[in-house]
């Protein structure tokens, strides 16, 4: 019997990224785990793996909390360049 998984994997599950010494951005948004820059409010993001009711390539519209931690799990792609590609695929 297949698993779903959970509506937005919590961060809890996975270990804590290594510290750094770098600054943190003066925008005010945050780095990911991978050092991928995320914005500090609500935000578009690129579907990757499927999960709810959004199949990969979906674009979704996630909070800040949301984001984090599908970015750390893999489920979906915050980059502006990824959210353009599924756009264009949905044209």
């Amino acid at each position: 019997m297949a698993t779903t998984p959970p509506v937005v994997p919590t961060r809890a599950r996975r270990s804590a990224p290594p510290a750094t010494d770098a600054a943190a951005p003066e925008s005010g948004d945050a780095p990911a785990a991978e050092g991928t820059i995320l914005p500090a409010g609500d935000a578009e993001a690129r579907v990757l793996l499927a999960f709810e009711n959004h199949q990969p390539n979906d674009v979704v519209m996630l909070t800040a909390d949301e984001l984090r931690a599908a970015v750390d799990a893999g489920y979906v792609d915050a980059d502006p360049a990824a959210v353009a590609y599924a756009k264009g695929l949905l044209a």
